[in-house]
């Protein structure tokens, strides 16, 4: 199989992943945002994500 096929594949199981672990209550732009980081990681987003601190709430 070509790589971009299987880089698709691997994506979309990511985002169906994703999409079921995301509680209903949070927006759906998550996926999307995620998306978007992996795709361009130096946007203004990906940088925001980066300096938030990671840890259990």
């Amino acid at each position: 199989m070509p790589l971009h096929r299987l880089v698709v594949l691997r994506l979309s199981e990511w985002i169906s992943y994703i999409l079921t672990v995301v509680p209903p209550r949070s927006p759906r732009s998550l996926p999307e945002i995620i998306c978007g980081c992996l795709i361009s990681p130096k946007g203004w987003v990906t940088c925001a994500l980066n300096t938030i601190s990671l840890r259990s709430h």
